[in-house]
């Protein structure tokens, strides 16, 4: 009998050309039928934003006019710091990696918004010592109108030059309105103008006391940044407060920390020290950066993975590909990664869900907290989340795959 009705639809096949109408569609198990402890596999409905969140909306949407390091100097390959890109909006942010005084002079002006980045050609280093590797640390602040930022550029310049009686002025190739100082003894310069209602301000470090090198990286990184800046289209002053919290629906899409909650954008500081240094620690969170900040923040030597955009929030990200493909070839690869780390080992993730790997890090960091970790795969979407506890992580990536499922 079963031979019969196999040949009889055979010859069905055959008949109609072995074709069959429609269109597949790939089967997923039943995100209702997993454990996700106290998590919902539903998106939350997105919030009303306020200028307090616009304005950290606004620096991310600047973070995407930042250039990479390497535009000024092919030897900037390794992220300065433990992040490479950095969202500032406010002044008391911004004076995280400029001198503390500065801060007076931001907020006199009415700083809107601002962004940074930092790279290093120390790729193993990414706090180096001073005069031991070249280093560039580049801000973009914004500001009410062109008057304001003509002044802060020069004031900027000013109140940190006078940190130190023996810091000189010093003139930027090409720039006659930059304002630039240094100390001859030490192979640092520090250097600010003003475009438009934007101020560039850089910092820029070499191996060894030399104003003609210094200040042409100076030069190199204002010819690829200011372009950068005027095609930026900013956000009027009056709106900040409209500007939506939820770009393409990316944070509605991610497991939050606690559940229920929503990841309202801020950002948040992780280091003791409030002087101006390399070494903070700057995270933004409950945000989503477009695909060239993204590309800064999560891994700079990495240029063909395809990102998108990119929602983080804590220790949680969720990755947008520009295809299924794309989401699964750079899935694939972190796998391979895994796998051949000395001190990770593959542990078993929700029971029955395609595309989860989870792993335990055998020596982690960060007091335990990146003990395990889980990537997961659906469609376009990558989210990777790591944590102290096992059974948690595993709730986690249950909701996470069951938001991803339901967040159409």
């Amino acid at each position: 009998m079963r031979r019969t009705v196999a040949l009889v639809l055979g010859g069905l096949l055959l008949a109609t050309a072995c074709t069959v109408q429609g269109r597949p569609a790939p089967q997923y198990p039943d995100p209702n039928s997993l454990d996700v402890g106290a998590f919902s596999i539903h998106p939350l409905d997105e919030p009303a934003g306020s200028e307090k969140y616009g304005r950290v909306v606004e620096s991310t949407r600047m973070a995407e006019a930042l250039i990479d390091p390497v535009e000024a100097d092919p030897a900037l390959t390794g992220t300065l710091g433990a992040f490479a890109v950095h969202l500032l909006p406010t002044a008391a942010k911004a004076t995280l990696l400029l001198a503390a005084p500065v801060r007076a002079v931001l907020e006199r002006e009415g700083m809107l918004a601002g962004a940074a980045v930092g790279a290093t050609e120390a790729s193993d280093a990414p706090n180096p010592v001073v005069g031991q590797a070249k280093v560039l640390s580049l801000l973009i602040l914004r500001f009410p109108d062109e008057g304001s930022a003509q002044r802060a550029a020069q004031d900027i310049d000013a109140v940190d030059s006078a940190q130190s009686p023996l810091n000189v002025a010093i003139p930027v190739p090409g720039y006659p309105a930059a304002h630039a100082h240094w100390r001859p003894a030490v192979p640092t310069a520090a250097a600010t103008v003003a475009d438009g209602v934007f101020v560039a301000t850089l910092y820029a470090g070499e191996i060894a006391p030399d104003a003609t090198a210094l200040t042409e990286l100076a030069r190199k990184a204002f010819d690829a940044q200011l372009p950068r800046l005027r095609e930026f289209a900013a956000t009027p002053r009056d709106r900040l407060a409209d500007l939506p919290i939820d770009r393409d629906g990316m944070l509605r899409r991610i497991v939050p920390e606690a559940p229920g909650h929503w990841p309202y954008p801020i950002v948040v500081v992780n280091t003791p020290q409030r002087d101006a240094s390399w070494d903070q620690v700057i995270r933004g969170e409950g945000v989503v950066y477009g695909p060239r900040a993204a590309r800064l923040w999560d891994d700079r030597p990495q240029r063909d993975r395809h990102i998108e955009l990119e929602a983080v929030i804590g220790l949680t990200s969720l990755a947008r590909y520009s295809s299924a493909a794309a989401a699964r070839t750079d899935y694939d690869r972190a796998v391979r990664g895994y796998a051949s780390a000395p001190s990770k080992r593959a542990v078993p993730g929700p029971a029955g869900v395609p595309d989860i790997y989870c792993a335990e890090d055998t020596a982690p960091a960060m007091q335990g907290l990146l003990r395990f970790g889980c990537r997961v795969l659906h469609e376009r979407y990558q989210a990777m989340l790591v944590g102290p506890d096992l059974t948690d992580i595993r709730q986690r990536a249950a909701a996470q795959y069951g938001l991803l499922v339901n967040g159409g």
